[in-house]
C-alpha cells in the first residue's frame, strides 16, 4: 500500500513539473482571473476633505456599535466570574458537608467491615438494620435540610411581594 502511494505521488509531481515546464515555455498563464487583472488599471481612490452627513451617521453608528460590544463584552466577563465564585461556594459547601458527616462516613465504613467479618447470620441482620437506620436518618436530615431551605426562600419571597 505504501509502494502505490509513493507511486503516486512521484506521478503527481512528475505531471506537476511538466505543466510548469509547459507554462514556462509557451510563456502563458492559464488562470482566466490573473490576466483579468493585468487588463485593468488600478482602481482610482478619491478622498475628501469635508464630510457628508450620511458619513457622520456611518460613524456614529460604527461607535455606538463599538460600545454596545465593549458592554457586551463586560457583562460576559461578569457573567463568567459570578459562575466561578458561585460554582466555588458550591464546592466549599459540599466540602463543609463532608466534614459535618465524616463521623456518619466512618461508622457506615465499619458497619460494612464488621458484616464482612462477622460469620453469624444474626450479626448480620442486625448489622443491616442498623445500617437501614442510620441511612434513613440520613436521608431524613437531607430532606428536612431542603424543606427547611425552600421554605425559608418562599417566606422571603412572600415578604418582599408584599
Amino acid at each position: 500500500m505504501q509502494q502505490l502511494k509513493k507511486a503516486q505521488k512521484s506521478i503527481d509531481e512528475a505531471i506537476k513539473a511538466q505543466e510548469t515546464a509547459t507554462k514556462e515555455r509557451d510563456g502563458k498563464n492559464d488562470d482566466p482571473m490573473e490576466a483579468l487583472s493585468k487588463m485593468r488599471p488600478n482602481t482610482p481612490v478619491f478622498t475628501s476633505d469635508f464630510k457628508r452627513d450620511d458619513d457622520i451617521k456611518d460613524e456614529k453608528y460604527e461607535q455606538k456599535k463599538r460600545d454596545q460590544e465593549k458592554k457586551d463584552k463586560k457583562r460576559m466577563a461578569i457573567i463568567l466570574l459570578q459562575r466561578l465564585i458561585r460554582g466555588r461556594a458550591v464546592q466549599n459547601m459540599m466540602f463543609e458537608g463532608k466534614e459535618k458527616r465524616l463521623d456518619l462516613i466512618s461508622e457506615l465504613r465499619a458497619t460494612e467491615e464488621w458484616k464482612a467479618a462477622s460469620g453469624l447470620e444474626e450479626e448480620r441482620t442486625l448489622i443491616e438494620n442498623y445500617q437501614e437506620r442510620v441511612l434513613d436518618g440520613v436521608s431524613e436530615a437531607l430532606q428536612a435540610d431542603v424543606i427547611s431551605k425552600t421554605m425559608d426562600n418562599l417566606s422571603k419571597e412572600l415578604v418582599r411581594l408584599k
